[in-house]
């Protein structure tokens, strides 16, 4: 009995210590109930980024800054080649460093819709997904678009992201969109329910 009693405490203590801690981190900004969160992302310094309905955040555990846009920010993007890049609703796109916000101008110019993700292919090409406009892509020269007339499942893209084979993948309410841009040349492939997806959405 003893032992029963013993391993039933060591069973019951052991699924305690699995319970996740979570501490509150109340936003130190002035009219911090009239910020309204989009997206998070971390920079290779640990520093968290937060993007508002009022601008970008920094937070460094300690405190916090925000920096103000003319749009919403709906996407963020960081890596260590990159920096800090930021998707507004408008379709602006921007970089930050040095505590500036500068104005990505691109010759062919950006969509008019809601930047809603990031990515980076393994050929160092730079992505970015809009809802309405399908996604784009930047080859360090010129700015490619890519939408329903290049197969892609949908213009309103949800989420972007990069798989192990390098593709980038762009989800839709039609499902996901599988896409390389390689030598100029576009490739689309589809996934819906007819393949593996449990469902479109």
């Amino acid at each position: 009995v003893l032992a029963i009693v013993f391993l039933l405490f060591l069973l019951i203590n052991k699924g305690f210590s699995q319970i996740p801690h979570f501490r509150q981190h109340p936003l130190s900004i002035e009219n911090a109930e009239q910020l309204e969160l989009n997206c998070l992302t971390q920079t290779p310094d640990g520093v968290l980024w937060l993007g508002s309905n009022r601008g970008l955040i920094r937070y460094n555990g300690l405190q916090m800054q925000l920096f103000a846009t003319q749009s919403p920010v709906t996407a963020l993007f960081a890596n260590a080649k990159r920096g800090l890049w930021l998707g507004c609703e408008n379709g602006q796109i921007a970089s930050f460093s040095r505590n500036q916000i500068t104005l990505w101008q691109p010759e062919e110019g950006l969509p008019k819709a809601k930047i809603t993700g990031f990515a980076e292919d393994t050929s160092g090409s730079f992505w970015f997904s809009t809802y309405g406009e399908g996604a784009y892509c930047h080859d360090g020269t010129h700015l490619y678009n890519f939408n329903t007339d290049d197969n892609l499942t949908g213009n309103d893209i949800y989420a972007i992201a990069k798989n192990t084979q390098g593709q980038i993948l762009l989800a839709t309410d039609n499902g996901i969109s599988f896409c390389q841009f390689k030598q100029g040349k576009k490739t689309v492939l589809k996934e819906s329910t007819t393949d593996k997806l449990p469902d479109l959405i």
